[in-house]
């Protein structure tokens, strides 16, 4: 890069903000999905510091977080193991669980609630009830989604699936400087897709050749979601409501 349009900083922060945008059209891609068991229970501790996921410690994380979507908790005393998924609750429906100041530790913990980052996490912390009354009886297993961070480097590595499309905003950028706008729409569609009344017609590119990557990873193609057809409230009553179910009726109501 010469540089003589623009400087190469320049260029890897354009580099960013395209990851920006593919981050806010597709935030929960499979791309960006991570799950992470490191964190384990403390005794009489009901607040956990996600900063903390993947090995990172409080204020110096090894991820960028985005989301949270889901955080299952293994119970193991030595006699019972099992998982089972925390219940979300809102802040002020978390807040109406912890309002008993005496209540008893217990390590059943059944629910949690996220908040915000401080001085001393930059990705937030999850708080659990009831807290935990042993240290290490529990193991929370964290599904969440990561962030691209900012692209300071031409060695740098970018976990989407398409990398090159970020090229094609960069150019646009470029394009758009020189004040060759009808270039730099040109590059831009490459990035984005064509939009949605085209996209039948059109060649999928960019972003929208992205969305339906995550799609096809998410719903997986030719696996069917049911093996009837249903056709109305009596063929479902005749099925399910009677202790006796006639074949001549399931044909009739299914098939």
């Amino acid at each position: 890069m010469d540089g003589s349009v623009k400087k190469d900083r320049e260029i890897l922060r354009d580099i960013t903000r395209g990851l920006e945008i593919i981050y806010g059209r597709v935030p929960k891609a499979w791309w960006w999905r991570i799950e992470d068991s490191t964190i384990t229970t403390t005794a009489s501790i009901d607040k956990y510091n996600l900063d903390t996921l993947n090995s990172g410690t409080a204020g110096s994380p090894n991820i960028n977080l985005g989301t949270v979507d889901l955080i299952r908790y293994q119970y193991n005393d030595g006699s019972t193991n099992i998982t089972y998924p925390l219940e979300f609750k809102s802040n002020i429906e978390f807040y109406n669980l912890v309002k008993d100041n005496n209540a008893q530790t217990d390590d059943n913990v059944i629910a949690y609630t996220l908040l915000d980052p401080d001085s001393s996490s930059k990705n937030g912390y999850f708080q659990v009830y009831p807290k935990p009354k042993t240290t290490g009886r529990g193991t929370f297993y964290v599904t969440a989604f990561t962030r691209q961070t900012t692209i300071d480097s031409v060695d740098d590595l970018v976990v989407i699936p398409l990398p090159s499309i970020l090229i094609d905003y960069g150019v646009a950028m470029i394009e758009r400087v020189r004040g060759n706008d009808s270039k730099a729409a040109y590059y831009e569609e490459l990035f984005f897709g064509p939009p949605p009344g085209r996209q039948e017609r059109q060649r999928l590119t960019g972003i929208s050749l992205l969305e339906q990557l995550n799609s096809r990873q998410r719903h997986p193609e030719g696996h069917p979601r049911s093996l009837g057809k249903f056709m109305g409230q009596k063929g479902f009553n005749r099925l399910f409501g009677n202790n006796r179910v006639n074949s001549d009726y399931i044909k009739e109501a299914y098939w």
